[in-house]
């Protein structure tokens, strides 16, 4: 799910520690804090060991952070939220009417305040990028509606066994309880 640096990494060349020191000097970037650099740190210094066993933690700490600090590009980005809307008073251009226009509040943000986000708060996440938030503790009124059928199957199913096989009742209750079967599955 993490995909914040692509390019292929010479770890020889990163394990130069005179390297890594001139590198800091001229470069600072805050990377501690951030559950997406915290969960990339962790998933390199599993690889790098496999590349590198006799390694120290130091050296793979080093070389992972001159990593991220050399080649990250923390992008802007624009946050919608359809949810929150304001009104706006706009002129129309046709009539010269004054008219009220409803916009979506938008936020500046970073891809890595994105990201963080999804790492942290886990919303829903559709394909072209919508995030939803968890329902939580709000009751969902489908379930209560798909249990309500599943509650009259059972009631339904009750009723048919006290009548003999074959009877009109039985066939009666016998529908009813597979109807509502078909409207729970459904």
């Amino acid at each position: 799910m993490i995909v914040l640096l692509v390019e292929e990494i010479d770890y020889n060349y990163i394990f130069n520690l005179s390297i890594i020191e001139k590198e800091r000097r001229y470069r600072y970037m805050d990377i501690n804090g951030s559950p997406t650099l915290e969960k990339y740190k962790q998933e390199m210094k599993r690889y790098i060991w496999l590349y590198y066993p006799n390694a120290t933690d130091a050296q793979i700490n080093d070389a992972i952070d001159y990593s991220i600090k050399k080649r990250m590009h923390n992008s802007r980005a624009k946050l919608s939220n359809s949810y929150k809307r304001y009104k706006v008073k706009a002129r129309d251009p046709q009539t010269g009417n004054d008219v009220y226009v409803y916009k979506n509040l938008e936020q500046d943000v970073t891809l890595q305040q994105i990201s963080d986000y999804i790492i942290s708060r886990q919303p829903i996440v559709t394909a072209f990028g919508t995030m939803f938030a968890h329902h939580g503790e709000i009751p969902n009124p489908l379930c209560a509606v798909v249990q309500s059928f599943l509650d009259n199957r059972n009631k339904h199913k009750k009723q048919m066994f006290e009548y003999p096989k074959g009877s009109e009742d039985f066939e009666k209750y016998n529908l009813m309880q597979i109807l509502d079967k078909i409207d729970g599955n459904g």
